[in-house]
């Protein structure tokens, strides 16, 4: 599916999604304030385990939208804000990396093209200014992107490859999945890892020789569903093999700091198994 704006309507939502960018403040700074476990002193009783690699499912936008009775635009405008404020409430933490969910390949493909527009819009929005902010200079943390990114728009793609480049050796990262597929994914490094062996490039396919052939090899720690719904929808299927899971309730606009406390809270305090 390649995606166009195509007609007058379009057009017209695409600048109304500009002037609502415009008049927002969402694209603030979020304050960190990290989860500390403390005696009745005030005292630090131990240390935080944080996990080091976290994956998120955002979800509920529209349904955060219609509840609020808001325009599409503003909601996702919100979710996109709240993005960039998890990547600063987790600066304290020793978290790393950061794989969000953005657009699953069903969705590219099932989304009305008017939606798709107010996305893609807010995307390049949101990419022109990461690409004016010294904090992507690679201080704070780096971005990439996967999935079958060669769908998108031209000039969205361009966009991220500029801060692809732009924020590398930063020691976090945030890894946004866009019209990811979790099949596609095995499908495609299955495919590639037969033709390799096939062609002697590889002796044997084991569990670390296809690994290395998926879009990120390390594997996810904890996994952070928004929404209500309870299911990872394909998400990073082999890397979420022993990963633990925290479900929230709220919609993915109004996930707070508190939220995320709770989140790395059930995971420090969940024994891992992997499998034992």
């Amino acid at each position: 599916m390649k995606f166009e704006h195509t007609n007058e309507r379009e057009n017209r939502t695409t600048a109304q999604v500009r002037r609502t960018v415009a008049k927002s403040g969402v694209f603030t700074r979020a304050t960190p304030n990290p989860v500390r476990v403390k005696s009745q002193q005030g005292l630090d009783l131990y240390p935080m385990t944080y996990p080091a690699n976290l994956a998120i499912i955002p979800d509920g936008n529209r349904r955060f939208a219609e509840r609020n009775k808001l325009a599409l635009d503003q909601a996702y405008l919100q979710g996109f804000a709240k993005a960039e404020h998890i990547m600063h409430w987790l600066a304290p933490t020793s978290v790393k990396s950061v794989k969000l969910w953005a657009l699953s390949l069903e969705n590219f493909h099932k989304r009305s093209s008017l939606e798709l527009t107010i996305l893609f819009e807010l995307m390049k929005h949101r990419l022109n200014q990461s690409l004016k902010d010294s904090r992507f200079d690679g201080r704070d943390f780096s971005v990439r992107f996967i999935g079958q990114t060669e769908k998108l728009p031209r000039d969205v793609r361009d966009l991220m490859g500029k801060l692809t480049d732009k924020s590398k050796g930063a020691p976090r990262e945030l890894c946004v999945a866009i019209a990811y597929s979790g099949q596609a994914e095995l499908a495609q490094a299955a495919q590639k890892a037969g033709e390799d062996f096939k062609a002697g490039r590889i002796d044997k396919i084991d569990e670390a020789a296809f690994s290395k052939y998926l879009y990120a090899q390390e594997p996810v720690d904890l996994v952070i569903r928004t929404g209500g719904v309870k299911r990872l929808s394909g998400f990073l299927p082999w890397q979420n093999a022993y990963a633990e899971v925290f479900f929230s309730d709220k919609m993915w606009p109004e996930f707070g700091q508190d939220d995320l406390n709770a989140a790395l809270s059930f995971y420090d305090q969940t024994e891992r198994r992997f499998g034992k």
